[in-house]
């Protein structure tokens, strides 16, 4: 894993921040301050042991001699289930998925104390429901989420959803994104960039997962009007 920045309308030169290990590490995700690297990995959580049953969350931090060794996320995030697909606001809150099933998957939240995550939010109704709800992108001042679900008035396998975050913290009913962005394949994987101008997502509508991008301008067009 690379990572390179843009500076003075250039980029540097790739850095190296993580080996892959032979244990499914993926989702990799920058936090806004581009300090920490979030992922998923089934990489045995102590020297010496089994790979993980299922999969943790991990992160490695930048520090002035380098990235440092990936470490995994202590309990109350990291448990016996499958936790995965993570992402960080500006002041530390981690959004990820909590896959409770084979058939079912939730979203939760955690907000970033003293340099800990020690409390693990459960997300109620209308976020989370009886199907699978994960792939939490959330906006860096959290003032909207998009995830995927497969409930039923979905396009295909998994689509996207919208929710934005009310005055009273409160969160809207989930939008659809609608077509062209969802389709009768499996759309998975939301990231919007750090200049807040585009919209990135995997989906296999061609028979193969490909990257896919779209303008973010669709995100004004759904937002209720208390907020617009």
């Amino acid at each position: 894993v690379f990572v390179m920045e843009e500076k003075d309308g250039f980029w540097t030169s790739p850095q190296k921040v993580l080996t892959l290990s032979p244990h499914r590490d993926r989702h990799f995700t920058l936090t806004p301050d581009g300090q920490r690297i979030f992922f998923t990995s089934r990489r045995p959580v102590n020297s010496g042991e089994e790979p993980a049953k299922n999969p943790n969350l991990w992160v490695s931090k930048n520090t002035p001699s380098g990235w440092t060794q990936p470490q995994p996320l202590k309990a109350p995030i990291n448990t016996d289930q499958a936790e995965f697909y993570s992402t960080v606001t500006e002041d530390g809150t981690l959004y990820f998925t909590r896959s409770i099933s084979d058939e079912s998957a939730d979203i939760y939240r955690s907000p970033l104390v003293d340099g800990e995550y020690t409390q693990s939010e459960h997300f109620d109704k209308p976020i989370n429901t009886e199907y699978v709800d994960g792939d939490p992108y959330i906006a860096p001042d959290e003032s909207y989420m998009i995830f995927l679900s497969n409930k039923p008035d979905g396009f295909g396998k998994h689509d996207f959803y919208i929710s934005f975050r009310l005055k009273d913290e409160s969160w809207t009913p989930p939008k659809n994104l609608g077509k062209p962005i969802n389709s009768e394949g499996n759309d998975v994987c939301p990231l919007v960039t750090d200049d807040g101008k585009y919209f990135f997502f995997f989906s296999n509508r061609t028979g193969r997962y490909e990257i896919y991008w779209v303008d973010v301008k669709f995100i004004d067009d759904l937002k209720p009007d208390e907020l617009k």
